[in-house]
């Protein structure tokens, strides 16, 4: 137990350090039902990007995700390309009755009132990040337009039973941002 614990302390100490010696950024994101603090450190002699983004939606909840992402420069140097995955979710104290497209009570007309919806759920899924980044010269600030979408599911409690329930996310495909970040390093 000991040996581990202490290949575990080296290896989390590499890795911080090995963070640390590479540029980083803090900034906000507002999205189209986000607003977020965000987080970049580049990585792997800055042709790879961590991403760690954390706010609130519109809808009353909390949310939260990670991406790895690949770094492609221009040959003018200001812009930058990045795409990536990674992971996503959070917790909504609200409910999701205003979802569009759900089958309805009878099940066949969408447009019908809805047979259930869920209260108090989490959602958890995977994440993908595409990205255009301008780094403005002369000043460490970066503008950033990206568009995450959110893959996953909702568990929460059915509002008609009081039991179990899973649905599919829906505003997590609605996911575009407006990113400015101040660089750190």
């Amino acid at each position: 137990m000991k040996k581990k614990l202490v290949i575990f302390t080296i290896v989390l100490s590499s890795g911080i350090l090995a963070m640390h010696a590479q540029p980083r950024a803090i900034g906000l994101r507002l999205g189209v039902n986000s607003a977020e603090v965000t987080f970049h450190q580049l990585m792997n002699g800055e042709s790879n990007l961590l991403e760690i983004d954390f706010g609130t939606s519109w809808y009353s909840s909390f949310q939260g995700a990670v991406t790895y992402n690949w770094i492609s420069n221009t040959s003018s140097g200001d812009w930058t390309t990045y795409a990536g995955l990674g992971l996503g979710g959070g917790f909504n104290w609200g409910d999701n009755s205003w979802y569009p497209g759900r089958i309805s009570a009878n099940g066949v007309n969408p447009t019908q009132p809805v047979k259930w919806y869920l209260t108090n759920y989490w959602t958890w899924g995977v994440v993908a990040l595409a990205g255009i980044e301008y780094k403005i010269p002369n000043i460490p600030l970066t503008v950033s337009l990206d568009y995450r979408p959110l893959i996953g599911f909702d568990f929460g409690t059915k509002s008609n039973t009081q039991k179990f329930g899973i649905m599919y996310h829906i505003p997590g495909l609605w996911n575009f941002g407006l990113s400015a970040r101040y660089m750190l390093m």
